[in-house]
């Protein structure tokens, strides 16, 4: 675990290379270290770092990809295609940074008969690189984990929405808003200083090149899109995205620095102010330690209490896994042996009629449920809970107020 965290540290400072040279083709070099200080003081990327995952790779990978296909040179267009074979082995949205740098290539050098001969080696040697690989995973566990995923995932999007366009725009347009919110959440604690005056001043830039940027900001934003439809709450599907809006930061420096005079100063004042703010807001994240802590024994006490519970979107249930696992006394073991048995159902959320809910749960074989009043709630919870001594098929259980808790849930049985 120790050398995770080492390995994905180094993969979160090594990135500030290719960022800087990705960043030259848009702004000068004082603008293109400030669009790396930007990135590597980002307190999120900082948390993320530590944990172990396989965003700083994903993250490296893409951005030397984007970093050596603006090059001149074929060869290093080339290994910037075989870099992105390689970010797409990681995580599969890679795969959408394929046709964009095909885009990008034709930016730089214009359409023609030879540079579409170029393109179609370039995207060979990536199918070549992705072919063995998807090979041996689909002899595995019978899917390669990229095509077969994002067509799994289509296939799961068209049954949500039923085809139905109504249904359709209302899912993207949810996910449009999730995206917002998360976005004006990532650039807490100061991108938000700079990103709106960067991207005014990104925007006024009459320059062609600046398609460059804008091309693999939509790419990376369309497995984003996705994600939320579904909805996966997780602010982490922003990071792909994070050194490029670091670079759209980075042009307010234009505005910032157009009084060369104070441009030392200001430049002492904007890393001190990122590095100031990013420490309060790690030592603010710190400080939530406690609650994930109560998180986790309020997950082991779920786990002890109940059979088979209804997935509502309270974070405890992120915990109960962790929380079985830690009680296992022998490893290694079977997943079986600490997997939660929780059931999502597609609409339960809409349901109105309390006795046709209730009549749902029987059919799923749900036997508990836990109200989470730190939430919105659906409004069925809310006619439930809010009166649950009016039905006699409901105990209460487990009150977190009643056992010194402060996080406010409750656990319920349900008598059929």
């Amino acid at each position: 675990m120790n050398l995770q965290s080492y390995l994905t540290i180094s993969f979160s400072v090594l990135t500030i290379i290719p960022l800087y040279f990705f960043a030259r083709k848009f702004v000068n070099s004082s603008l293109a270290i400030i669009s790396t200080i930007f990135f590597v003081f980002e307190p999120r990327i900082i948390q993320n770092s530590l944990i172990g995952t396989t965003d700083p790779l994903f993250i490296l990978l893409i951005v030397t990809s984007l970093a050596l296909v603006i090059q001149k040179s074929k060869y290093l267009i080339l290994i910037s295609f075989i870099t992105i074979a390689f970010a797409s082995l990681v995580r599969v949205e890679g795969l959408f940074l394929i046709p964009a740098l095909c885009v990008m290539f034709f930016l730089r050098f214009k359409i023609s008969k030879k540079n579409i001969f170029y393109c179609i080696i370039f995207l060979s040697i990536t199918i070549l690189i992705l072919l063995p690989f998807s090979m041996q995973r689909i002899e595995n566990s019978e899917n390669d984990y990229l095509v077969s995923r994002i067509i799994s995932t289509s296939s799961s999007f068209s049954e949500q929405t039923q085809n139905d366009p109504n249904q359709i725009l209302l899912k993207i347009g949810n996910s449009i808003y999730l995206l917002g919110g998360f976005l004006a959440k990532l650039m807490i604690p100061y991108l938000i200083i700079f990103i709106p005056i960067g991207l005014i001043m990104f925007l006024k830039k009459n320059d062609i090149q600046k398609l460059l940027l804008i091309v693999p900001l939509l790419f990376l934003i369309l497995p984003i899109l996705y994600a939320y439809t579904i909805p996966a709450l997780d602010g982490r599907y922003l990071f792909t995205i994070l050194p490029i809006m670091c670079i759209i930061g980075a042009f307010s420096g234009m505005k910032y620095f157009q009084n060369a005079k104070y441009k030392k100063l200001i430049l002492v004042v904007i890393i001190i102010t990122v590095i100031f703010s990013s420490i309060l807001f790690l030592i603010y994240k710190n400080n939530e330690i406690g609650d994930q802590k109560e998180f986790l024994e309020l997950a082991n006490i779920i786990n002890k209490n109940t059979d088979i519970i209804l997935y509502s979107p309270t974070p405890i249930l992120s915990y109960l896994e962790p929380a079985r696992l830690l009680e296992l006394k022998e490893f290694p073991v079977m997943s079986s042996n600490y997997v939660v048995s929780s059931v999502y159902i597609k609409g339960f959320e809409s349901y109105s009629n309390i006795e046709d809910f209730f009549l749902l749960m029987e059919k799923n074989g749900i036997t508990h449920m836990v109200y989470d009043e730190e939430i919105d709630n659906p409004i069925i919870f809310k006619k439930i809970f809010g009166n649950y001594e009016e039905y006699e098929n409901l105990k209460k259980i487990f009150d977190s107020q009643e056992n010194g808790f402060n996080y406010k849930i409750k656990i319920f049985e349900i008598k059929y």
